[in-house]
């Protein structure tokens, strides 16, 4: 959905928006069908509870800010909401990259899935641990849900494809975290956790590019070399 809704607003022609819009729309139905099954189920994981305010406040004071030194003030609600997205999805790369080391054929691409397993281990780690500071729960992770299975049943082309799909979508969800988040200690984490990833994704697109799976994209036309002929 979040895609989708970039590429309807990037879109001008009318044909292309119709068919993001479509696209997006069925998107969220399923979305909500699968909500609605995992609440039936009592498997939907609940962020924590706010009290809510009594009345509407502004910041008065630039200790607001203050992340590194001093005394931290609680989490407000949008960096809450941010931390415990962010750890719901590393724990589905979790499991996504110990499912995809087990099955992987390569033991290049094997050993790409094993490291980000562990970067995304520990990356859920360092997030639930700003949670477990302000007495809030934190998701538990989804190791158990893995099967055994060892078939090689993906190829290591959509293995990779896959991987650095979602270590996209991480970069974004972390870029957005930053700029919601006004303790600083909480941008100096993201910054270091994007840092860390964007090497990561570096790696994954030469793995891709060395066995010749990365399509190249439309280009922009080298006038220089155009113009020296």
């Amino acid at each position: 959905m979040n895609n989708y809704s970039v590429a309807i607003a990037c879109s001008a022609r009318e044909d292309i928006y119709d068919y993001f819009s479509h696209n997006f729309t069925e998107a969220n139905m399923l979305h909500k069908k699968a909500l609605k099954l995992m609440l039936s189920k009592g498997l939907n994981v609940r962020p924590p509870y706010l009290s809510p305010p009594k009345k509407a406040g502004y910041i008065k004071k630039q200790r607001f800010l203050t992340g590194w030194f001093g005394e931290r003030r609680p989490l407000n609600g949008m960096e809450i909401s941010n931390l415990f997205s962010n750890i719901l999805r590393n724990a589905l790369g979790i499991a996504t990259l110990i499912g995809f080391a087990q099955v992987a054929n390569s033991k290049e691409v094997r050993q790409y899935m094993e490291r980000g397993k562990e970067i995304t281990a520990k990356h859920a780690e360092v997030l639930g641990s700003v949670m477990r500071e302000n007495d809030l729960p934190v998701p538990m992770t989804l190791e158990t849900e893995v099967t055994d299975c060892t078939t090689f049943v993906f190829s290591d082309k959509l293995i990779m494809y896959h991987t650095t799909t979602l270590n996209a979508a991480v970069l974004g969800f972390y870029g957005f975290s930053l700029a919601a988040s006004h303790r600083r200690d909480l941008g100096h984490q993201y910054t270091r956790l994007s840092t860390e990833i964007a090497a990561y994704c570096e790696d994954g697109a030469n793995i891709m590019i060395n066995n010749g799976w990365l399509e190249e994209p439309p280009m922009a036309s080298d006038r220089q070399q155009l113009a020296d002929g």
